[in-house]
């Protein structure tokens, strides 16, 4: 059975990011993911582990532990942006300020007075005034938009660009919610595994969110989702199955796909169980797979590995060099196994 990853244009040598938040590849990783218009979605905040994030707010410490919290971590991966900020994320948040009936400008730069714009709302909506914007503040701060909208909430969602390939214009940031929006967020909501209505709400939102510089978040694995659509879908079936899943990997994420998700689930965490494979499973899920061999581990990483190869479940010397191919171009250092950092480049979208 031919892999059904699409095929990929190979972007070489590294990215700059765009000034509006369009292209990005940190230095010596030459590879572009589709989404705001290259970049998927990343945070920085606080030293965790070697990765950088902005200071998290008193109200998203407090949030950790409930159930809201618990979403975000799986399936909504809010950024938290504060004070020194700059860039596309910070323009959407100050358009949908000025859609709250804000007066400050979206220049992009998280200033002081953002910060007081942002602890106003808060104040407003009940939530801990500390202006920061985090996962407790962004899905009350959002303004949903869909075809037919005007106004600043369209224009937030346009200043993304949301790119859908090389050499084809970012979307014009005229607060006008016609065809062309709508065509790119749900090619957005594609990248990401998202529900593909079109429209920029709450989900897609908490991934425009985390178009900044750093990690990309995981992609989602929906239940109805469809490999067409989301070609990650046999991967997960495959190794759900490797976890020990009596289901069918046939690229249809169905009842009985879901029902194996929420067990895998169980197992993890005693809290937000859903079915969706998200960014607290997709770590767990993955078996790093080399030469040698065999299994549904393999498969898994087959068919996500562009190249057209034969999903047999056997690491062999084609799927070596299609590995290597692809850590060459996309994911280093090259050496043939797929680990975490493989897995991660292979659920994004490359541009084809």
């Amino acid at each position: 059975m031919p892999s059904p990853r699409p095929a990929v244009h190979r972007l070489r040598g590294p990215v700059d990011r765009h000034a509006q938040g369009r292209l990005t590849s940190r230095p010596g990783r030459p590879r572009a993911a589709a989404g705001t218009g290259v970049p998927g979605g990343f945070r920085r905040t606080t030293s965790r582990g070697g990765r950088r994030t902005l200071p998290t707010s008193e109200t998203d410490r407090r949030s950790v532990t409930t159930r809201s919290e618990e979403r975000a971590m799986n399936v909504e991966p809010w950024s938290t942006i504060g004070p020194g900020s700059s860039g596309v994320v910070v323009q959407g948040i100050q358009h949908h300020l000025r859609a709250r009936g804000g007066t400050l400008a979206a220049d992009g730069s998280y200033g002081p007075i953002t910060a007081a714009a942002v602890t106003t709302f808060q104040s407003s909506a009940g939530l801990t005034a500390d202006g920061v914007v985090g996962p407790a503040t962004w899905p009350n701060l959002v303004v949903p938009a869909r075809i037919g909208d005007t106004g600043e909430a369209v224009r937030a969602v346009q200043e993304f660009g949301l790119v859908p390939s090389p050499g084809v214009p970012p979307l014009v940031v005229d607060g006008s919610y016609g065809p062309i929006t709508r065509d790119r967020v749900r090619f957005f909501q594609e990248s990401w595994g998202l529900q593909l209505d079109g429209a920029a709400g709450r989900e897609t939102w908490s991934f425009l969110s985390t178009s900044v510089p750093g990690p990309r978040p995981w992609p989602l694995v929906k239940p109805g989702a469809q490999q067409a659509t989301n070609w990650r879908v046999l991967a997960a079936q495959h190794l759900l199955r490797h976890h020990g899943a009596s289901i069918v990997a046939d690229g249809s994420f169905g009842p009985l796909s879901t029902e194996a998700a929420r067990q895998f689930q169980q197992d993890l965490r005693a809290r937000f169980v859903s079915g969706t494979i998200g960014q607290l499973d997709w770590p767990e899920l993955i078996v790093t797979v080399r030469q040698g061999d065999h299994g549904e581990a393999v498969r898994a990483a087959q068919t996500l590995l562009p190249g057209g190869l034969t999903v047999d479940g056997s690491f062999g010397p084609l799927t070596d060099a299609a590995v290597r191919e692809f850590q060459t171009m996309f994911a280093p250092p090259v050496d043939g196994v797929v680990g975490p950092i493989t897995w991660h480049t292979l659920t994004l979208r490359i541009f084809d």
